[in-house]
């Protein structure tokens, strides 16, 4: 899968070709340079997975929000822990 960042002042973008599993994504995000700003709804839905699963700490929009974005603060320890167990970190 191919990513492609957009660095932009206090912003960031990311955006992917193709659609990458939750853990995939926890990957790419472990990557990035944090807080990390996150547009596009199937990114999102991602997100929303990896909080529910404590993961990472991020700021998400209420579902019927007409803003699209979250705001990835930080992956958790419990992420993080995850990472390093499959070799990731």
């Amino acid at each position: 899968m191919e990513s492609i960042f957009f660095h932009n002042a206090m912003l960031c973008h990311v955006y992917f070709k193709g659609s990458a599993m939750p853990f995939e994504y926890l990957r790419e995000i472990a990557q990035a340079e944090l807080p990390l700003t996150v547009t596009g709804e199937a990114c999102i839905d991602k997100l929303r997975v990896l909080r529910a699963a404590d993961m990472v700490a991020v700021m998400l929009p209420h579902p019927e929000s007409h803003q699209q974005f979250a705001r990835v603060l930080a992956l958790t320890a419990k992420g993080q822990a995850l990472l390093e167990k499959a070799g990731e970190s």
